[in-house]
């Protein structure tokens, strides 16, 4: 995925239009100044991998318009008519060739999903996770919430439940073989609550993994196609449901056992099928 700032596109734009108002009998100082700014602008253009990535002609054939504002800048002589002439045409046509290559370019502007931030779920969504939180969960773990972070802001919201229910999961297989050493033979959330239960995990946590398990079989198994608003509600019911479960490990000092059960589970024993 490549950030865009639409902002540089339009200052862009502005400094290169401007090239088009130098004229042979424009002061130096005005000539200079439009001529510097275009250029400076074009080389930071043409240079950013970014750019690079997302509009390839416009940077290919940018390149030789750097050469030809450098020249001028770099030579302080007045053009000729004609040369004013050459130069506006290479703008022109160069003008002509971004505006294509932006129309079709592939652009979207992501939102706020209600009241998440597009720059949190974008940037890595267990970043606001608590603390102690972080300092437990694995990265398989990690990555599965900005996964899910990074579908919800887009409007991906059924992948997005997707991930995030796959990142409880693993966190609850993580608190049982802390606890027992193994996973159950039957692999499956009835069976995981069951054996947390028998267990002594706290009631608390008990409850909220019975109201997220109604909500769970329907999006793995792919029964459900979530909108929205459904997707924000689980992606914060398992905010609070993988907290929860962190929050019992703590309460019971299993810390580094659940530290070490989330290593101990092959990448094959990550997700349920």
């Amino acid at each position: 995925m490549t950030s865009v700032r639409p902002f540089f596109f339009y200052g862009l734009g502005a400094q290169l239009h401007a090239v088009t108002y130098v004229h042979a009998n424009i002061s130096e100082q005005d000539r200079m100044r439009i001529l510097s700014s275009a250029y400076y602008a074009m080389e930071q253009f043409t240079s950013a991998e970014q750019h690079i990535r997302l509009l390839p002609r416009s940077v290919e054939k940018g390149k030789a318009l750097v050469n030809m504002l450098k020249f001028w800048v770099d030579s302080h002589r007045i053009p000729t008519n004609d040369e004013v002439a050459v130069l506006h045409d290479w703008v022109n046509t160069y003008e002509t060739i971004i505006a294509e290559e932006v129309d079709r370019s592939r652009i979207f502007a992501v939102m706020n999903q209600g009241n998440l931030s597009v720059d949190s779920l974008m940037d890595g969504a267990s970043e606001k996770y608590p603390a102690y939180v972080l300092t437990l969960i694995d990265e398989f773990i990690k990555n599965e919430i900005d996964e899910a972070g990074i579908c919800l802001a887009c409007a991906r919201y059924t992948a997005c439940g997707f991930h995030i229910l796959r990142a409880v999961e693993v966190t609850i297989k993580g608190y049982l073989v802390a606890l027992k050493g193994s996973l159950p033979n039957n692999r499956n959330w009835g069976e995981y609550i069951s054996e947390l239960n028998k267990n002594g995990a706290s009631s608390a946590l008990i409850d909220e993994l019975r109201v997220l398990k109604t909500k769970r079989n329907p999006v793995m198994h792919p029964q459900d196609i979530l909108d929205a608003e459904q997707a924000r509600q689980l992606f914060c019911l398992c905010e609070a449901t993988l907290c929860a479960v962190i929050d019992d490990v703590r309460n019971r000092e299993l810390d580094s056992d659940f530290v070490s059960s989330l290593a101990k589970l092959p990448s094959i024993n990550k997700r349920d099928e």
